[in-house]
């Protein structure tokens, strides 16, 4: 009897885990950070997921989103990282890190249903970051042979 491996179940396409990489985003800038600049940066809709931390295979992808939250005042850092840890509670996320250096502070947290990763990240130089993720999928939703 051969037991099936969890990577090798179908996934959401890679079109859909952009799409909800920005529901997510859009939800939590709507409720912890109405009214604010939101910059984007980097965006990867077809991120190398080489490195699964599943164990799986290499030819799945991710999809990736970050910005910059601009015109914030860094005093209030810390009421915005509380009010993200209150949003992802109820929405399904688990905190996974919480750790601090100074001004320097990153929290993360990880959707339990569908395995999507959220931070929020500040650092000395006064910047307050968001980035989402997704979990490792397969580009049309069902496992491809190994290359």
């Amino acid at each position: 009897m051969t037991t099936e491996q969890p990577w090798m179940k179908p996934t959401i396409t890679i079109q859909q885990a952009n799409k909800q990489a920005e529901d997510y985003a859009g939800r939590v800038f709507n409720a912890v950070f109405p009214g604010v600049k939101i910059e984007p940066g980097l965006a990867q809709t077809q991120g190398d997921c080489s490195d699964p931390t599943d164990g799986g295979p290499t030819n799945r992808l991710l999809a990736s989103r970050s910005y910059e939250l601009k015109g914030l005042d860094p005093a209030t850092y810390p009421a915005k990282f509380d009010a993200m840890r209150s949003w992802w509670a109820g929405n399904g996320f688990v905190v996974s890190s919480d750790k601090a250096n100074g001004s320097d502070r990153i929290a993360g947290a990880e959707q339990k249903v569908d395995g999507f990763g959220m931070s929020l990240r500040s650092n000395n130089a006064g910047g307050l970051f968001v980035n989402v993720s997704s979990p490792c999928v397969w580009p049309k939703g069902t496992p491809e042979p190994q290359s």
